[in-house]
Formats: C-alpha cells, structure tokens, sequence
C-alpha cells in the first residue's frame, strides 16, 4: 500500500509545532544557563564577602597594635594616627579611629551651634532664628511657643495632623517633622557640593560644644570653618599622616586665618574610649564588608576592653550618613 504525504497545511503545521518545541527548548536551556551562572556568581559574592570581613577584622585588631604602640612608645616618635590603610594577599583594609565627638547631637540646647549650621547654608537671620525656635519647641515639654518658634497648634491643623514630640528627638530623620525643615535641606541638594544635616547631626553621644578636629567628617569642618570641600581635605590628609595635638596646629595649615573658629568650635579629644571601624576590599571583586568596635584602651597586660561590635553586612558606611569616604 502506497502512503500518500500529508497536504502542505498539515505540514506547515507540524513544522511550527518542531519550530515552538525547538524555541521552548532553546529558552528552557537559556533559563537553566543564567539560573547556573547566577548561582556561581552569588557563591562567588558570597566567598569574596566572607574574604572581606576577615579583611576588615583583621584590620581591627592590626589597628590596636599600632594603636597601643604609638601610645606606649611617645617617646620614639612613633606618631598616632585617625587613619590606617593595610594590604593583604586577599585585598586591603581602610581604617577609621571615631569617637561620639566628631558630629552635632541633634538634641543640643546651644544655640550658637545651630546658628553655625544654618548660616552655613546661607540662610537669612530671621529664617535661622525662626528654626532654631521650631526645633527647640519640638523637644521642650510645655506648650508655650519661641518668639519665633511654633507648637502643637501648627502640627495639629497639617494634613495628616501629628503632635510634636515635646521630648527628645529619638533620630535623625525625626528632623524632618519639624516645621521648616525641608527635604533639600536635609538631605542635601545633589551637586551643590554641601552635604544635608542628615550628615552632620547625631541622636547618640553627649550634647558636646566643640567637635572632635581629628574625627569630624569633612562636612563639618566646612560648616563649621567655612571653608571648602579642598581645604577640608587639606585638613584631612594632614591629620590621617599624624594625629593633630592642638586645634591651632590646624591653623598653621591656613596661616592662622581659622583660629577663631577652631578655638570656638573644635577641640582634641583626648579620651581612651574610641570605635575602629573598619572596611575590608576584595581585590578583583564588588565584595566588602565592613565592622565596627567600640573600645576603652587601659593599658597593662590586656591593653584593650571591648565595649561593642557592630556588623554593616549590607550598609558600609564611608563618610557621610553618616559615608565620605572617610567616615560619614
């Protein structure tokens, strides 16, 4: 018996069948690839981030050996810094010595502070004098508004309407319910080249008057000296090669020209309680990871007491938001 061949639309049938069957195929096994190649790619990440935390406590515990050395051995000039660079076969690791002086509390009752950091961004006297009521009235505990200032009578007619706190501010970001206090402000206006008060204020450590000259982040030596983001820099590079001793060391870099406002604002912290935080880089890799510990340096045979650990597994702080490359 003679089999006759299928009419050509059942053919073009059956080839568009083969042809769906081969490109189902085709993107089954362009799925099963990237599902692979992720897989590999997230051990990989994996591997390098587990690399850069030994990275970074390693680095921990490198910086409180040359730390102790330089404290116990004044005398042979070897100089105290607030920054540490160290190279390992994996990679290398950047090191901070901070302490709870080197940014604003943003619960500080000090007037002259607050006017400080406003006139830093240009802003008119009656406006400044306008929020620093604002702030004042939003953690005083009556109901009786500033000169200038403004109490639970404005919150309460907003859309939605909230009461102040009429207590201590419990974050940063709880700045932006106060009146006048606007997003530009806080954040900061991208390319003006002025970081925003989420940068510089601080809800923990004392209510201090003059800041940390060897630890604060460059947005607050500009705020606070007025000067730009170069000689903030300046000050910067001169401080991570050796520790300055005096604030008026820091006006010999500019002939003597910020005295008055290093004298005003600034001091040396001289204190045995600081943070190393540290970062670990993964050479050839995105991977870092970056640790944090707090410690009191008393001297003798166990030289340091660990007070607190922190992990920033998945947010590296470099120095603004506290991440400018060097703290924030």
């Amino acid at each position: 018996m003679r089999l006759s061949n299928p009419p050509a639309a059942q053919r073009g049938n059956i080839l568009i069948t083969v042809l769906w069957i081969i490109m189902i195929m085709a993107v089954l096994v362009l799925g099963l690839n990237y599902e692979a190649r992720s897989d590999v790619e997230r051990t990989m990440l994996f591997r390098d981030r587990s690399r850069a935390y030994w990275l970074a406590r390693g680095a921990v515990e490198r910086a409180k050996y040359d730390y102790a050395l330089a404290k116990m051995r004044a005398d042979e000039e070897i100089p105290q810094r607030t920054k540490y660079t160290y190279e390992f076969a994996d990679g290398y690791a950047v090191v901070q010595l901070l302490n709870h002086t080197h940014l604003m509390s943003i619960n500080s009752a000090n007037r002259e502070l607050w006017d400080q950091l406003f006139s830093y961004y240009e802003i008119e006297e009656t406006e400044r004098d306008a929020l620093i009521d604002a702030i004042f009235d939003w953690v005083d505990e009556d109901d009786l508004p500033r000169l200038n200032g403004i109490e639970e009578e404005y919150y309460l007619g907003l859309n939605p309407p909230y009461f102040p706190r009429n207590s201590e501010f419990h974050s940063v970001e709880e700045l932006l319910l106060v009146r006048g206090i606007t997003e530009d402000l806080f954040y900061g206006v991208p390319g003006s080249g002025k970081p925003g008060l989420r940068d510089l204020l601080t809800a923990q450590g004392p209510r201090i008057t003059k800041f940390d000259i060897n630890t604060c982040p460059s947005g607050m030596l500009m705020a606070f000296l007025g000067i730009t983001r170069e000689e903030a820099d300046q000050i910067k590079a001169a401080r991570e090669l050796e520790r300055f001793e005096t604030v008026i060391q820091v006006g010999e870099l500019f002939n003597g020209e910020l005295n008055e406002k290093l004298m005003q604002f600034f001091t040396v912290y001289q204190g045995n309680q600081f943070k190393i935080r540290a970062t670990g880089y993964v050479t050839n890799s995105l991977a870092r990871y970056t640790v944090e510990d707090e410690v009191r340096f008393s001297g003798g045979d166990r030289l340091f007491t660990n007070l607190s650990h922190k992990d920033f597994s998945l947010k590296h702080v470099d120095e603004t938001q506290q991440i400018d490359p060097e703290v924030n």
